[in-house]
């Protein structure tokens, strides 16, 4: 399984579509900060967390806030990861050389997921790190303290992680089904266009 791990993160960082993929995320969020603009695709954001950004000056607290809202249209930037770790190895059916070397299905499924996981974590690490030294360049007050801005930023990454995670199991085990990346990819752009909630921003 490590081993898997191994492999699985010295494909991505020699992929050019994972750096892609950052560009697209800091631009993203370097624009939120910048233009003082969020949203979502459906996000549940509550009027008083939506008046506040709406009439207020940002800090950085608030261009925080504002990308976790907007942080929706990520699903489907974040979709390349899926396809680069384990969409591949299915369309190549290159997966069946792994499991004949000795990894048990399980192990596969999980070394995948695990990879996917730590992919996702490090990238809406990477999301919020630019809302906080864009706000910087533009001179932005903290807005409350540094811990607590820290916090909040570390709680919205872990939360949107999760969430993220979450569609990608369910991609990854219609995939092992299926074995269509085009289906799984459909199910991940329906549910996760469907059941995003940034209620929690509030």
């Amino acid at each position: 399984m490590i081993n898997q791990l191994r492999a699985d993160a010295y494909r991505l960082t020699r992929s050019t579509g994972f750096y892609i993929m950052l560009v697209l995320v800091v631009s993203y969020n370097a624009l939120i900060t910048k233009t003082k603009w969020f949203g979502g695709i459906v996000g549940n954001v509550s009027e008083k967390a939506s008046d506040h950004l709406t009439h207020t000056s940002w800090s950085m607290i608030d261009g925080v806030q504002g990308s976790t809202i907007s942080a929706g249209l990520l699903m489907y930037v974040l979709m390349g990861l899926f396809v680069i770790i384990i969409g591949y190895e299915f369309s190549q059916q290159t997966y069946k050389n792994t499991l004949i070397s000795g990894i048990s299905r399980l192990q596969f499924i999980l070394s995948k997921y695990v990879a996917m996981l730590i992919s996702i974590l490090m990238t809406i690490a990477v999301y919020f790190i630019t809302t906080i030294v864009t706000s910087l360049i533009f001179g932005r007050r903290v807005g409350t303290s540094w811990i607590h801005l820290l916090s909040v930023g570390s709680s919205a990454t872990i939360a949107i992680t999760f969430f993220i995670s979450i569609v990608f199991s369910m991609a990854i085990l219609l995939l092992m089904f299926t074995n269509s990346v085009i289906i799984s990819s459909f199910f991940y752009r329906y549910f996760s266009s469907c059941s995003y909630d940034s209620s929690y921003t509030s």
